[in-house]
């Protein structure tokens, strides 16, 4: 698992990079995770369910994908 420092810099990277506003909104939900913020918090702030949330964060930590 990368560390939180590491994870912030690179989704912050892949965020800077895409288009796509779902990639980023992936990204942005799985650095927020690595920033602290609670699952209900993101969910609030970037209108997702935690089940995403959880599911992109799994994906990143076995892939380093969103």
């Amino acid at each position: 698992m990368p560390s939180a420092s590491f994870a912030n810099a690179e989704l912050q990277e892949f965020i800077d990079s895409r288009p796509d506003a779902r990639e980023v909104r992936k990204a942005l939900a799985v650095k927020l995770v690595y920033q602290g913020y609670k699952y209900e918090e993101i969910q609030t702030i970037l209108d997702v369910s935690v089940g995403s949330i959880t599911s992109w964060k799994q994906a990143y930590k076995e892939y380093e994908i969103c």
